[in-house]
C-alpha cells in the first residue's frame, strides 16, 4: 500500500467508526419523581402503631389502596408490620386477622413560578408554528410528595376490630431554583440531596 494513502485510508476509518451511535430511551417517569412518593409513603407508614398485630396471621387487604407507586407503598405497609412481629400470610383463607389498607392520598403536587420570559408558541406564515425558549430570570419548580394512609384489621372469623390507626401523612419536597442561568436544588429526598450548592444548568 503507497504510503500516502495510509492517512486517508485511516480518516476513512475514523469518520466511518464515528457514525455508530447506540440507542438510548428514557421511562416514562422520572427518579425524582419514584423518590419523592417512596420517601412520602416510607414517613407515613413509619408512624402506623402496628404492634396489636404481633405474633397473629395477617394477611394485608389492598383493595382499597390506590395510588401511584401502590406496590412500593404496601411493600413498606408489610415490612413495618413483619417488624412488630406480625406473620405475614399470601392468602387470605391463611390469616387469623385481615388488615385493610387505604390510601387516601398517594401522589405529587407540582407547581412553578417565573420571572422572565416563558415559552411561547407562535405561528408562522406557512402555518406552521415555532416555540421560542424559556428566558428565566428568576424561577422555582417545587414538587412535592404525599403520601396519606390507614389501616383497619380484624379477626376473620368473629370480625372484630382489633386495630385501627390512622390516617397519617408522610410528605417529602423536591425544588429547583434557577437564577441568572445557575440552578440550585432543596430537597429531604436523601438519595437527591446535592453534593454541590452551586453549578450552572444542573438538576
Amino acid at each position: 500500500m503507497p504510503a500516502s494513502r495510509a492517512p486517508l485510508l485511516l480518516l476513512i476509518a475514523c469518520i466511518v467508526s464515528g457514525c455508530a451511535t447506540v440507542r438510548m430511551t428514557d421511562p416514562g417517569r422520572t427518579a425524582t419523581e419514584q423518590l419523592l412518593l417512596s420517601t412520602a409513603a416510607d414517613r407515613a407508614v413509619q408512624q402506623l402503631d402496628l404492634a396489636p398485630l404481633s405474633g397473629r396471621k395477617v394477611f394485608v387487604d389492598a383493595t382499597n389502596f390506590e395510588g401511584a407507586d401502590k406496590a412500593y407503598a404496601l411493600g413498606s405497609l408489610s415490612s413495618r408490620a413483619a417488624d412488630k412481629g406480625a406473620l405475614l400470610v399470601p392468602k387470605v383463607e391463611e390469616a387469623a386477622v385481615i388488615a385493610a389498607a387505604r390510601a387516601g392520598a398517594l401522589s405529587i403536587d407540582r407547581t412553578e413560578f417565573l420571572i422572565g420570559i416563558p415559552r411561547l408558541v407562535l405561528p408562522t406564515p406557512t402555518g406552521a408554528t415555532v416555540q421560542t425558549p424559556e428566558v428565566a430570570l428568576v424561577k422555582r419548580v417545587a414538587q412535592t410528595g404525599i403520601a396519606k394512609v390507614a389501616l383497619a384489621a380484624y379477626e376473620t372469623g368473629s370480625g372484630k376490630q382489633v386495630l385501627s390507626v390512622g390516617p397519617v401523612s408522610g410528605t417529602s419536597y423536591y425544588t429547583l431554583w434557577t437564577l441568572m442561568g445557575f440552578s440550585w436544588r432543596v430537597t429531604d429526598v436523601p438519595e437527591k440531596a446535592p453534593r454541590f450548592r452551586w453549578w450552572p444548568w444542573g438538576t
